[in-house]
Parts: C-alpha cells; sequence; structure tokens
C-alpha cells in the first residue's frame, strides 16, 4: 500500500485530476488496485462516510448490502458485504475484518482483511452468491498540509473474487469501486 506510484511492478493505468488508478497482480496471484483521490472534505467526514453502510452502498454501484457482524473493540469489526450480480460474473459476498488505526491526528490507516482459512457463517447463505476473499484492502487517510479541509485517500484492494473468473475481469470489478470514490466528491 505504501509504495511509491510506478513503482514495485505498479502500473498506472487512470491519470486524471481527479485521480490516479494503478494495477498489479499480488505475490499471491490476485488483482490489486490502488486509486489515490483527493477530497475537498475533512480527513473525518470522508472516514465517516467511507465507514458508513448506507452511504456506500448509495455511493458504490456494485454493492447491495454491508452492514457490522460483530464489534470486537473500539476499533475493529467484522462485517458482512454482498455486491449485485454484474453479468456474467455471479453476485459475491464475503466477511471481513475492519481496522482503524489512527497513527495521528493528520494520519489514519483503515485497513480491511479477511483470512482465507477463517470459518465464515454458511448458515443462510444464499447459494447464487460465490464467496469472495480480501487478504488486505483498506485506505489511508492524509490531510492536506496545506489545508486542514482537503483529505487525500489512497484506496487499496486486494481480492480474490473466487470463481473461475480471469483476472482481466476481476480487474474490471476492482476497477468500479473508483465511481463510488468519485461519488463521494459530490
Amino acid at each position: 500500500m505504501y509504495e511509491k506510484p510506478g513503482t514495485n511492478n505498479w502500473k498506472t493505468t487512470t491519470k486524471k485530476a481527479e485521480l490516479t488508478v494503478e494495477e498489479k497482480v499480488s505475490e499471491r496471484g490476485f488483482p490489486c488496485i490502488r486509486v489515490t483521490v483527493e477530497y475537498d472534505y475533512d480527513m473525518l467526514t470522508i472516514i465517516r462516510s467511507m465507514a458508513d453502510g448506507p452511504t456506500r452502498i448509495s455511493c458504490d454501484m456494485l454493492i447491495e448490502d454491508v452492514h457490522n457482524v460483530k464489534q470486537y473493540g473500539c476499533n475493529l469489526i467484522s462485517f458482512y458485504q454482498k455486491n449485485i450480480k454484474i453479468f456474467p460474473v455471479s453476485g459475491r459476498d464475503m466477511f471481513a475484518y475492519s481496522f482503524i488505526h489512527v497513527v495521528n491526528p493528520n494520519l489514519i490507516h483503515h485497513i480491511v482483511f479477511a483470512n482465507e482459512d477463517e470459518i465464515y457463517p454458511t448458515k443462510g447463505h444464499d447459494k447464487s452468491l460465490v464467496r469472495a476473499m480480501t487478504p488486505v484492502s483498506g485506505n489511508i487517510y492524509k490531510t492536506s498540509p496545506d489545508n486542514p479541509n482537503k483529505t487525500t485517500c489512497i484506496h487499496y484492494i486486494e481480492a480474490d473474487l473466487g470463481g473461475n473468473i480471469p483476472n482481466i475481469v476481476t480487474q474490471k470489478v476492482l476497477n468500479g469501486e473508483t465511481y463510488g470514490l468519485l461519488a463521494l466528491k459530490k
């Protein structure tokens, strides 16, 4: 997540005024995407928007449902997310952990992870969905040194969407995440 753009096999695929998108394949063989966006809002507003289920659903066209499953402490929760079906790819769901680490008042790490060996609840599991997994994903939020009401967000996803879909299709699905990030700018 911390490498400089254009290093360590990251390939810049989109570079616009409002965002930069980079892609690579992880050491585990999963597609990764890293998106850098600057928001005209303070860091706390952005974090609240990205962590709030209803807001995420309204901004991210791929998410059908997201809700907390269990709170383990003030900064660690487990959650469930269900993504819509994008023809011809079946819908996906996943359970993961979300951890927020306040490094200092101007830097916050939001880490999302799932252990593939973890036993996820299967009771009531919708058989039409394929279980996805994210070894590591998350966001780095940095307050602009020039303006406390501006925040840079580096959004990182490494995902195994499950099933037998090629990495190029997975990469396209992950790129859909950029629309949700841009929707938060409005």
